[in-house]
């Protein structure tokens, strides 16, 4: 039996319409599963200033907005990172002197990823990378919440001053998930903390610890 020969192409087109009505709504409700969709992916960061003369445990109190519970939690990240008691971690860690560097990162297109901060103090002019503890190299200092295609976010990072040199910079990298370098920025020079100023810093007693 032959079909009429409109009637056989009005078939095909409603088939093919089907088809993609249907695959236009799975890409609406899964929008990650598009096979050849391009994503853009974008990523910097800035070091807009440095704070001078900062002990860890102000920091932690600016960081925590004055919350006992979120100052706690940074004392407990120390402890764990550095592998100390708690109690050390925050009185003895928290007495440190260094500085702040103020961040500014924006990525986009990592769909709800959150790149990874990590800062380095540099001596300068000689630009060499201040040796850290094995267990802080590398460590985890802040993580970018990624909740829209877009985000922006402003972070705080603190860096120990270990006396070896007049002056610094600091060298902030944003890194994704696997490790994979995305961006990276120096912060200017500055003047190392005086010895009035650590001696000033050395009275500045941490609070909260148990």
């Amino acid at each position: 039996m032959r079909f009429p020969a409109w009637l056989t192409l009005q078939s095909a087109s409603t088939a093919v319409a089907l088809v993609t009505g249907v695959c236009a709504l799975i890409f609406t409700l899964w929008p990650n599963i598009k096979p050849f969709e391009v994503t853009t992916k974008r990523a910097s960061v800035h070091v807009s200033t440095v704070d001078r003369g900062v002990t860890r445990d102000q920091w932690r109190w600016r960081e925590s907005l004055g919350d006992a519970e979120r100052h706690a939690a940074l004392v407990s990240a120390d402890a764990k990172t550095l592998k100390m008691p708690e109690p050390e971690a925050c009185t003895a860690l928290g007495a440190e002197s260094g500085y702040v560097a103020v961040v500014t990162t924006r990525a986009e297109g990592f769909k709800r990823k959150s790149p990874i901060v990590r800062a380095w103090l540099y001596s300068y002019p000689l630009r060499q990378r201040v040796e850290k503890t094995e267990n802080e190299e590398f460590r985890e200092l802040a993580k970018v919440p990624i909740d829209a295609p877009t985000a922006e976010s402003v972070e705080e990072i603190w860096a120990y001053d270990p006396g070896a040199s007049r002056r610094y910079y600091i060298r902030v990298g944003l890194y994704d998930g696997g490790g994979q370098l995305l961006a990276v920025d120096d912060s200017g020079p500055f003047n190392a903390l005086s010895p009035r100023e650590l001696s000033a810093l050395s009275e500045a007693t941490p609070r909260g610890c148990s």
